[in-house]
């Protein structure tokens, strides 16, 4: 069971069975209501409605945390959209979305990869930089010395 960071309430694991208004279920994401319903706009969550009420499930919170995930790692909107109704095509036993999610996935690899090497040249280039530096002032900083 994790804790709500912001309210540090536990998650009720009955959570996961029932529906939920979009209070609780922004909440169960650190999110807000705001956030919930632009997601909805952008058609990315399609949450039940019953008397005029949005309602969440399991099903609604599967497609939140692979939302948040995809935005974390970059992902555009329409790239989750892609990932996410793979996901659920594929979920339902579809060959052909498992290879398209595969394919997805495998572009978001490669695109991550290659600013991982450009992060690991950034930084042996920061790291030199910091070495030359640091050469620069070791004979200004001994005592006796005016710098």
């Amino acid at each position: 069971m994790s804790a709500n960071r912001k309210t540090g309430k536990k998650a009720s694991p009955a959570s996961d069975l029932r529906r939920v208004p979009i209070g609780r279920f922004a909440a169960e994401f650190d999110s807000t209501p705001r956030t919930v319903r632009f997601y909805e706009e952008l058609r990315l969550l399609t949450p039940r409605r019953k008397n005029g009420r949005r309602l969440y499930d399991k099903r609604d919170r599967v497609r939140m945390k692979l939302l948040l995930r995809g935005r974390r790692l970059g992902f555009s909107f329409d790239e989750i959209r892609e990932v996410l109704d793979a996901y659920d095509a594929f979920r339902d036993g579809g060959a052909t979305q498992a290879r398209k999610l595969l394919a997805i996935l495998q572009s978001k690899r490669e695109y991550l990869d290659e600013h991982m090497r450009e992060i690991d040249a950034m930084r042996a280039e920061i790291a030199n930089t910091e070495k030359l530096c640091r050469a620069t002032l070791k004979p200004l900083d001994r005592p006796g010395k005016g710098g």
